[in-house]
């Protein structure tokens, strides 16, 4: 078999989580005989053999090589262009769909099978290309193998759980999920974490331990009292309430030692990272030599070495899903203490013949489980030991799974089917329209243009639709009541250079919204399109948009990135269209291909927006009659900015009134989802000034720079010694400033 796994670490550059199962993985099917591709983010681009046969692809991502000191709002001039554009997980995403798709077209040869982290939404833009291109990959299945979702981490972790962009990222992993051919989980606490958050896959996910090479059992006599916690400091390993523990016995008089073994990472609410936290809390236990912090993690032969001589090693975590130092421990012929949260309690197995079991939701049972431990004699220990030994490597070796791994491949290609339906995150509410449209022209693209004296632009705009390779197509140029006398000659001239392709329908000035709606009644086509007078279009944009509506059944409407050009130059990344977000900030323009029944029943713009986004309040619309938006990742139109338009002269005021017309055309959808938008705009600022979902929203944006200042004035002040007395004074004048 011809397995890829793609993935966002390796070994050496990473030695721990996700990088290690990969590493065993790869070997795992390549000793078995199989080809074996690893592609992953690294410093470098190489490739090489390892030592199993597999073949590593390295890449060194360009958005982090070339974007740092270039200014993220141009385009071609950035080298790292469009990954400039996102934030670092997604860029990578993006990045990795191209890379994956060059080397597969280089080989000449297809995998048989595709395996991804769903971590950070890796797989994103490879499973969304495969969707809406005819992609050289689009009937590879592709097999998502669960780790430890953001969504649920961030959580866990005592982090914002809406602050953009995790909290998108968290969206598109759950897009993953949905998409994904088959979804593998290494334990049923993870399998069971995800299907609480995504029901409709909850029969899809497979559990199968990660595979494990054996460990040479420890030969060492473990040092009573020698507690070892080894992995990230972070909230949801437990690490916190674990010291706290601690702390009691040690208030009580029990003698032993605790030791901590691994990077440190941030503890959003104390405004420090966990280790400073403890270090600052137990400063005392820490100088008595009760408890020992090690900065960093240890490379994997330090770590089992370290292991070997501890008494028991304490895997706390109050979200976890199987983590490699249970394996590895176990493996080593050790004492495991554990929670019940997570995949280490089903390798202990509840019986407790193999470890020891606490719940985090019984008050004092971790206390309780240390305590039992110390109260064991070595031989109890080596016994237990022992036996942990045996179950780890009855569930990990290779021996075990890699039957269960191969079987579930099988079953996966032999299952693939054609896609008729698009895989949304949306709940499945559509409806038929009211009415059939009389006088569809199957196959027909109506391209209505909005026109109201923009002379100066219609030939070059109508060039670039007549340049278009989708056929049949007509276009309708919808005349809102012009009097320039230029931009009435324009149209005369550009109706008869073009008139086999050109209508004009005339009416008394109304506003773009009803010029749109007349535009869509005037026309034949079963497929719609809107182009504003002034803007330009890719000429493969409205063959790729209506090949995805003639794929997919609940697809309404299709659109992609916009660029900039005229006064500012740029490039808008657009998204597949979803509740909540798309009732705080718009996600897309009014570029669309869109089914002509739909619009008409669910889509017409009202024309009470007379300022702006009345195409916002009708995706809106379509959206709450279960219609799906569908973005194209490629930039493919071009929104011209003009000084003078109407959009770019709105006040706040005038923005304002509008989204409130707005939230009263859906007050249902609003109040469905208020608690999340109250989440998204409370941790982001307000909706509509955010730029898109994966970067960090302006407000956000101001606010670490406001943090950087003041931390920075904080420094200063101490290298001037100012006095305590003067430095308040100085920060009342800076709180007012700022």
């Amino acid at each position: 078999m011809n397995v890829w796994i793609l993935t966002s670490q390796f070994p050496p550059t990473v030695v721990g989580g996700i990088a290690r199962y990969v590493a065993n993985a790869a070997d795992m099917f390549a000793r078995a005989g199989h080809q074996v591709t690893v592609v992953t983010a690294d410093q470098v681009d190489d490739e090489q053999v390892l030592p199993s046969g597999a073949r590593l692809l390295r890449f060194a991502p360009r958005g982090r090589t070339f974007a740092r000191d270039i200014p993220r709002d141009t385009t071609e001039q950035n080298p790292a262009f469009p990954y400039n554009l996102l934030a670092p997980p997604i860029a990578l995403s993006y990045e990795l769909a191209e890379r994956v798709s060059a080397y597969v077209q280089r080989d000449g040869v297809l995998p048989d099978v595709i395996e991804c982290q769903e971590y950070a939404a890796l797989p994103y833009y490879l499973i969304q290309r495969r969707l809406v291109e005819r992609h050289l990959l689009s009937d590879v299945p592709l097999v998502l193998h669960l780790h430890s979702p953001d969504f649920c981490i961030t959580r866990a972790n005592r982090q914002p759980r809406h602050r953009l962009p995790g909290y998108w990222v968290g969206r598109m992993e759950r897009f993953c999920m949905l998409a994904a051919e088959g979804i593998l989980s290494p334990s049923a606490f993870l399998a069971r974490e995800v299907a609480g958050e995504m029901p409709q896959r909850a029969d899809a996910i497979e559990i199968i331990p990660y595979p494990y090479p054996p460990l040479p059992a420890s030969a060492t006599t473990p040092q009573h009292g020698d507690l070892v916690f080894a992995g990230r400091l972070e909230p949801r390993k437990g690490v916190l309430e674990l010291v706290e523990a601690c702390d009691h016995l040690w208030s009580h008089g029990q003698d032993f030692r605790l030791t901590l073994v691994g990077d440190d990472t941030p503890f959003g609410p104390r405004g420090m990272s966990v280790g400073g936290w403890l270090r600052w809390r137990y400063r005392r236990r820490i100088e008595s030599g009760l408890l020992t912090i090690h900065g960093a993690a240890l490379a994997p032969e330090a770590l089992w070495q370290r292991l070997r001589t501890s008494w028991a090693v304490i895997v706390p975590s109050v979200w976890e899903n199987y983590p490699n130092v249970c394996i590895e421990a176990m493996a080593l012929g050790k004492l495991v203490i554990a929670s019940t949260s997570g995949g280490q309690a089903e390798m202990i197995g509840m019986d407790g013949d193999s470890g020891l079991l606490f719940s985090w939701e019984k008050p004092g049972d971790c206390a309780a489980a240390i305590e039992q431990a110390l109260s064991l004699s070595v031989e109890q220990v080596q016994f237990i030991g022992a036996r942990a030994r045996a179950r780890i490597t009855a569930l990990t070796s290779f021996e075990s799974v890699l039957p269960q791994r191969l079987a579930h491949f099988e079953r996966i290609i032999a299952d693939r089917r054609p896609r008729r339906t698009f895989p949304s995150l949306m709940p499945e509410t559509r409806t038929s329209p009211p009415s059939a449209v009389a006088d569809i022209v199957p196959g027909l693209l109506s391209v209505v243009v909005p026109y109201y004296n923009l002379g100066a632009y219609l030939a070059e705009t109508i060039a670039s639709i007549a340049a278009a390779s989708y056929r049949p197509l007509e276009v309708i140029v919808v005349d809102d009541g012009s009097d320039d006398p230029m931009s009435l000659a324009a149209l005369e001239q550009e109706s008869l250079r073009y008139s086999d392709l050109i209508r004009v329908v005339r009416c008394t000035r109304g506003g773009l919204a009803r010029a749109r709606n007349l535009g869509a009644r005037t026309a034949r086509g079963e497929f719609l399109a809107f182009v504003d007078a002034d803007d330009l279009v890719d000429p493969s944009f409205f063959g790729r948009a209506i090949d995805v509506l003639q794929r997919y059944d609940n697809v309404s409407f299709v659109y992609s990135w916009v660029r900039f050009f005229g006064d500012a130059e740029g490039c808008w990344p657009a998204w597949n269209a979803e509740f909540p977000l798309l009732l705080a900030h718009n996600m897309l323009t009014a570029f669309v291909v869109v089914r002509r029944s739909d619009f008409l029943a669910w889509g017409q713009n009202d024309p009470a927006l007379t300022e702006a986004l009345e195409d916002y309040d009708a995706w809106i619309s379509m959206l709450e009659h279960g219609c799906v938006g569908i973005s194209l990742p490629d930039p493919l139109v071009q929104y011209r900015v003009r000084a003078d338009s109407m959009y770019r002269s709105l006040s706040e005021a005038q923005m304002l009134e509008m989204y409130a017309l707005i939230v009263e055309r859906h007050r249902a959808s609003y109040a469905r989802y208020g608690a999340e938008l109250f989440a998204l705009q409370n941790e982001n600022g307000l909706g509509w000034r955010w730029n898109h979902p994966a970067t960090d929203p302006p407000d956000v944006l101001q606010q670490r720079q406001i943090t950087a200042l003041q931390q920075r004035l904080t420094r200063l002040e101490r290298l001037l010694a100012i006095p305590i007395r003067m430095r308040r004074a100085l920060r009342r004048v800076w709180n007012r400033s700022s």
